[in-house]
């Protein structure tokens, strides 16, 4: 908390803040820039016995109690401090802090701001309200914050940090370059600050360097996760697959992987010859990743060894139906139903199973369509959507991701494809995920046409009515989710728009037009991070030759 005692002399400094006339506290006070945290505790709880109305005495307990972990008990002495005294303005500062470290943001930046209106030229009021703005996603605002910090004199590596990491989450990625470069010459040792400029290279699209300071980190730090993590990407994104997959195999102990690793005794399962044994594989990620590992199921059944694949709830009614000859069961977030499972020979994650099956793009070559769905129900839903009895193609959509790492980097705005909708003369079927409603009932006075939505269908609870859903369309048009997957393992024509720099999922590689993953696919590229127009602009001009190759079947 010395953060705080600077605050303070600064405040005293500055004029506004009076020596306090209470003697106990004074010696709390003593005791804490002694560090000395228990007599402290002591001396300011004599303190609010002599004056329970002492509102520095509060604010030095609320300090106390954030130290040892009480929020709730900081927060209560904080609020009294400033109830008791407006122009104490250190404990709305702490209060913010408090309220930042149990993430309750909006109510972090409200003190920020007040503390920054009050005074606005301390640095620490900006960097703080900068960090509670950035934990927001609020990216614009914690950049003004951030450069007001640094106007007012902050320093240090800390402040251009956090400036550049709020301008790469704002796409403005040279600026990011300069403000990250500028942090490490005031300090080279903080391993992050390599890690973002390497994404920022990424987004700048300059993969090859980004590998590069990746490599040299990890000559430093072998170790250090956040490295290996984007480094194995990297490679797996330049096909450089049999590398990306080595780097990638440890990330079971990192902490940002969700694992059912050592819930089973068996062996690891590395590409041995299993036959006539048994292998249990787990799918990992969200339902778009298990339906792209998924394609790799057929290849482990023509192993001759009984396969057990455990799955997510939404995906196992697909997977069941397309893999007659595998045992599916249904695994939790990670947990896996060992009683179920039973004994087996080896086991794997669907994902490690690349290391084996996929580690050359000539691999790829035995990719092909693989999801099992019932022509019946496809039919049924074509008839239900289309208004002129077939005589004009159905094309579904789907505009946004809801990705957690990339949600902005992967989506587009449903404004941004109105003139495709306009001069296009096809049934368009909305199947984007999600709540749609506000972005469809402003779209359709725009474009003159009604974007049709099937209210009985919904891909978040129904993955399988979702997928003949996709089954019924003539083409897909789609950015990078969800929908993509199950079109490509459908074999359905479907038209992907893929994100450049970190937004760019690593499985559709680089420069790519075509799909090894799945081959009914095809690839509309950004030129840049951020830059929608170019590819969007494409697939209309592709879809008006689709529209003549399609009336003239």
């Amino acid at each position: 908390m010395n953060d705080d005692l600077i605050f303070k002399a600064e405040k005293r400094r500055h004029g506004k803040l009076s020596e306090t006339v209470n003697p106990m506290l004074n010696e709390a006070l003593s005791h804490y820039q002694n560090k000395d945290f228990e007599a402290a505790e002591n001396a300011c709880r004599l303190a609010l016995i002599e004056n329970q109305n002492d509102a520095q005495a509060h604010q030095l307990m609320g300090v106390l109690w954030s130290q040892k972990g009480d929020y709730e008990a900081a927060t209560e002495h904080l609020e009294k401090a400033v109830a008791l005294d407006s122009n104490l303005t250190e404990a709305l500062f702490n209060l913010g802090k408090v309220h930042r470290d149990m993430g309750r943001y909006a109510k972090a930046i409200t003190s920020f701001e007040s503390v920054a209106s009050t005074w606005p030229t301390n640095p620490d009021a900006w960097m703080e309200l900068g960090v509670a703005l950035t934990k927001s996603g609020r990216m614009l605002d914690s950049i003004t914050a951030y450069e007001h910090a640094i106007e007012y004199g902050k320093s240090g590596y800390q402040v251009w940090y956090m400036l550049g990491t709020a301008y790469i989450e704002h796409g403005r990625y040279d600026h990011a370059n300069a403000a990250l470069r500028h942090a490490l010459e005031l300090d080279r040792s903080y391993a992050p600050t390599w890690v973002n400029l390497a994404i920022t290279l990424e987004n700048q699209g300059q993969l090859d360097e980004a590998i590069k300071l990746y490599r040299f980190l990890l000559n430093s730090e072998p170790n250090y996760h956040d490295a290996l993590y984007r480094y194995a990407l990297a490679l797996l994104t330049t096909e450089n697959l049999a590398a990306g997959w080595a780097a990638f195999a440890p990330r079971q102990s990192w902490p940002q992987t969700l694992t059912s690793h050592g819930q089973s005794d068996a062996p690891y399962w590395s590409g041995e010859d299993i036959s006539n044994g048994s292998l249990l594989i787990w799918t990992e990620q969200g339902p778009g990743d298990e339906i792209l590992m998924g394609s790799m199921v057929p290849d482990v059944l023509a192993l001759n060894t009984k396969v057990t694949l455990a799955c997510s709830d939404r995906i196992a009614p697909l997977f069941t139906r397309s893999f007659p000859n595998c045992r599916v069961v249904i695994r939790s977030k990670t947990e896996l139903p060992a009683d179920e499972i039973g004994t087996v020979s080896a086991q794997a994650s669907l994902t490690e199973l690349g290391a084996s099956l996929r580690s050359t793009s000539e691999s790829f070559s035995k990719s092909k369509a693989y999801l099992a769905i019932e022509h019946e129900r496809c039919e049924a839903l074509r008839l239900k959507y289309a208004s002129t009895n077939g005589r004009r193609p159905l094309i579904g959509i789907s505009w946004r991701s809801e990705s957690e790492t990339a949600t902005q980097q992967k989506s587009t705005a449903l404004k941004d494809w109105a003139e495709i909708l306009k001069s296009t003369d096809a049934d368009f079927v909305c199947l984007q995920y999600g709540d749609t409603e506000q972005e469809r009932s402003c779209f359709q006075p725009q474009v003159g046409r009604e974007l049709i939505w099937d209210p009985d269908i919904d891909p978040l609870k129904d993955m399988d009515g979702f997928a003949h859903q996709v089954g019924a369309m003539d083409l897909v048009i789609s950015t990078s989710n969800t929908t993509v997957h199950v079109a490509g393992a459908l074999g359905r024509d479907v038209w992907t728009l893929v994100p450049e720099g970190t937004g760019r999922p690593w499985y559709w590689f680089l420069d790519r037009t075509d799909c090894v993953w799945y081959p009914s696919m095809r690839l509309y590229r950004q030129p840049k991070a951020g830059d929608w127009a170019t590819p969007l602009s494409a697939v209309h001009h592709d879809l008006s030759q689709w529209m003549l190759h399609w009336s003239a079947r």
